[in-house]
């Protein structure tokens, strides 16, 4: 069976990795993580583009790290990626190329740009699950 397919990035991934570490181990199959970082831009400054790499590749990683464990937790196996570019367009790829049953994204609040969650929710052709953070202060 196809993994799940889970896109995390540092604010939300706490709560998307449990979302879908647990949606995983339910209907019995392995997770895929992925983690979107911004583009280079066409014409690079080498310092500043070189730090930019290194800190947009560090919390990727952290993300992914967090994701992995929360997989680990649940017995479930899972492997993540690090991908470049558009965050709809590159997890939309990403899920398709991996023929994904379902899809859970975090849900982070910015009202100044269009909310990642709900265009995925709009133009995927798989479910989405949106994976809220636990405010309560409860966990497992």
């Amino acid at each position: 069976m196809a993994p799940v397919v889970a896109a995390v990035e540092p604010h939300t991934a706490p709560a998307t990795a449990e979302r879908a570490a647990r949606l995983a181990r339910e209907i019995g199959t392995a997770l895929a993580f992925v983690s979107v970082r911004p583009p280079l831009p066409a014409v690079p400054r080498r310092d500043h583009d070189e730090h930019r790499l290194s800190r947009d590749l560090f919390y990727s990683r952290k993300a992914l790290d967090t994701a992995l464990a929360a997989a680990a937790k649940h017995g479930v196996m899972a492997y993540g990626e690090i991908v470049a570019g558009d965050p709809v367009t590159q997890i939309l790829e990403f899920a398709t190329s991996r023929n994904a049953p379902v899809l859970v994204v975090g849900q982070r609040r910015q009202a100044a740009e269009p909310s990642v969650s709900r265009q995925l929710i709009a133009l995927s052709a798989r479910p989405v699950v949106v994976a809220a953070e636990d405010t309560s202060g409860a966990g497992d």
